[in-house]
């Protein structure tokens, strides 16, 4: 039994390329289950599995062999993957296709083909035929994914689970300039079609940084220092990722709205405390607290001239100024 949990184990603790382990790795994982055999028995182990499982591949180096799963091999599942598991795989897929960059999708892709073989099984089965009876909209304009250097996926997901610092070249946003920083990686945040990194340097407030603007990243072995009070919900809930001109700013906001885009602000309101109220001329007026947020401002230019600004007055003179500017530019 000890034999059979050894093997099932060591398949278990092999990475999927790029990544590799070595022999003696994979021995002291043993050591820690209390499964340990001498490390011959390991290697030897490993090489009757590789004839079993044509996926698994080595190095062959001479001094100590390492080992790692082919990038495109299915998911070796125990237990197996069950129809439930298999549509919930196969709806994510749908979900993330146009949302994340494809190296991040890639990373679950052996889940997503594992699934689809089960679901292919099943035939006319109505489990199989769910995933063809959903479909997800966005209500925002569709763009592709950023595209991120799968290195540098793969080594920010290293520093994350591993607590250790990167050394990471970046392109600036505002001026293209490459910069080489010593990142402290604290956490990720996926937003519509970017993927961010949230990390400090030395001891400086944490900021996020896009991750198809890495250029080049390099995993150190000097552990993360990770701030006393950091918490990632704290970043994201400070506006930071809706581009606060003032950061925790709120405002109390009034707006006009026509009748026919007001309806969904009462399904969907704007906070917790927002009032609706008819006006004698037929619009709803909108009062709710929110974040002064470069978003809000785009979200209420979308609306055209259905929308009217009333406060706060400085919102208001900004957008009297853009209309004005849209005027001049269009005559």
């Amino acid at each position: 039994m000890s034999k059979a949990l050894r093997l099932v184990y060591m398949l278990q603790s092999i990475p999927r390329a790029p990544g590799y382990t070595s022999t003696r790795e994979l021995h002291t994982l043993l050591t820690k289950k209390n499964l340990a055999v001498d490390i011959r028995s390991v290697q030897r182990d490993l090489n009757k599995l590789s004839v079993l499982f044509p996926d698994l591949q080595t190095d062959k180096n001479k001094d100590e062999a390492r080992w790692r799963w082919a990038k495109e091999s299915k998911i070796q599942q125990i237990p197996a993957i069950d129809p439930s598991m298999a549509l919930t795989f196969k709806l994510v897929d749908q979900f993330l296709s146009e949302l994340v960059p494809q190296s991040v999708k890639a990373v679950l892709k052996p889940y997503f083909d594992s699934s689809e073989d089960v679901l292919n099984a099943l035939g006319a089965d109505k489990m199989a035929l769910w995933s063809d009876k959903v479909r997800i909209l966005s209500r925002t304009q569709p763009l592709k994914p950023a595209a991120i250097n799968e290195e540098v996926l793969s080594t920010v997901y290293q520093g994350l689970f591993e607590g250790k610092q990167i050394n990471a070249k970046y392109r600036r946003g505002y001026d293209d300039e490459i910069r080489e920083y010593v990142l402290n990686p604290l956490g990720l945040v996926f937003r519509e079609t970017a993927v961010y990194l949230v990390a400090s340097i030395k001891d400086y407030t944490p900021l996020h940084y896009a991750l198809h603007r890495f250029t080049d990243c390099q995993l150190l072995e000097s552990p993360v220092e990770t701030p006393d009070d950091f918490k990632l919900d704290n970043v994201i809930d400070s506006g930071s990722f809706d581009y606060a001109d003032i950061e925790d700013k709120k405002i109390r906001l009034t707006i006009m709205f026509e009748p026919v885009v007001a309806k969904h602000l009462s399904e969907s309101p704007l906070s917790d405390d927002q009032t609706m109220t008819k006006k004698r001329d037929g619009r709803i007026q909108v009062t709710a607290t929110v974040k002064d947020t470069r978003q809000l401002k785009w979200w209420l230019l979308g609306f055209g001239d259905q929308v009217e600004v009333i406060k706060p007055k400085r919102l208001r003179d900004e957008f009297i100024e853009i209309g004005n500017n849209l005027v001049e530019r269009y005559s």
